[in-house]
């Protein structure tokens, strides 16, 4: 009987504890994800590729409902830590995101094919659930390299 309460001790602390080993939980994280934003009106989406060593890509892409579209770039560099997956910004394409600029979210669900996440709440823009699904078999390194060119060409275009 000892035994069996034992067992049933042990099996119980080793479910409830929410220790991991470094890179357990970064693991799932590696490869492309798509993300499709239900907050705005019209068609939103995005591919965010996670390399492993912190390097994060990311194009979005918003199809208004005027008829008007726009493809938006991010490289960032990325860890996760307590729980949340910490981003700050390296370049972008968009005005309203600088370098340096910390994009931080509270993982609430991350397996190998699911990210669900609840978005940071700033003084201009209210915290919003993201479900990312895993595009399995896409290769993270090539949409890193369609984001670096695309961004060296916005540079140039602009300046900046």
């Amino acid at each position: 009987m000892k035994k069996i309460v034992l067992i049933f001790l042990l099996s119980c602390i080793v479910s409830c504890t929410n220790v991991a080993a470094p890179g357990f939980v970064e693991a799932p994280l590696l490869g492309v994800w798509y993300l499709k934003d239900t907050d705005r009106p019209g068609l939103v989406f995005s591919q965010i590729a996670y390399i492993h060593g912190g390097k994060k890509c990311e194009i979005s892409m918003e199809f208004n409902v005027y008829g008007n579209y726009s493809v938006d770039y991010w490289i960032n560099t990325w860890k996760v830590e307590d729980g949340l997956l910490i981003s700050t910004i390296e370049d972008s394409s968009v005005p309203y995101m600088q370098k340096g600029e910390l994009i931080v979210d509270a993982i609430m669900k991350l397996t190998q094919d699911e990210l669900i996440v609840l978005m940071e709440e700033t003084s201009d823009y209210r915290p919003e659930i993201e479900h990312h699904l895993k595009l399995n078999g896409e290769d993270p390194n090539l949409l890193c390299s369609i984001v670096e060119r695309n961004l060296a060409l916005y540079h140039r275009r602009t300046k900046k």
